[in-house]
């Protein structure tokens, strides 16, 4: 499963590649707790299609962090990959044995599975976007 926070979903939701990230690991959606859900339509305004699962969660509480990354950590399991974008909520999705995929480290995992152009083609989409710096 793909459990996904705001930021690593928004960004590929303003660039209109959620599809990429479902045909990269061969799924056909993303889950996200209701808490991003909250977050993404505040920021975008819009709903989500039917590739973009919303559950609800209680966040972990012990954690210092965003209430959408806590709720993130809690719904993900040690199986799932977490799409996240920020650094100490990667570190402690680490901690609990959690798998993150940031958004930088994105395209470097799809440069295996699409090739060069294909990624830079993608990473264009979400600079263009959603004004992210690649470094």
């Amino acid at each position: 499963m793909l459990v996904a926070d705001t930021d690593f979903l928004g960004a590929f939701l303003k660039a209109k590649s959620v599809d990429i990230i479902l045909d990269i690991f061969d799924e056909n959606k993303i889950v996200i707790p209701k808490q991003v859900e909250e977050e993404i339509l505040e920021e975008l305004g819009r709903r989500f299609d039917n590739r973009i699962e919303v559950r609800n969660t209680k966040p972990i509480q012990d954690l210092n962090l965003g209430e959408g990354e806590r709720a993130v950590i809690s719904l993900a399991t040690k199986e799932d990959l977490i799409l996240m974008n920020d650094r100490k909520a990667c570190g402690k999705a680490e901690e609990l044995n959690l798998k993150p995929v940031t958004v930088p480290g994105f395209p470097k995992f799809v440069e295996k599975e699409v090739g060069s152009e294909k990624t830079r083609e993608i990473a264009d989409k979400i600079r263009v976007k959603d004004n992210y710096i690649f470094s």
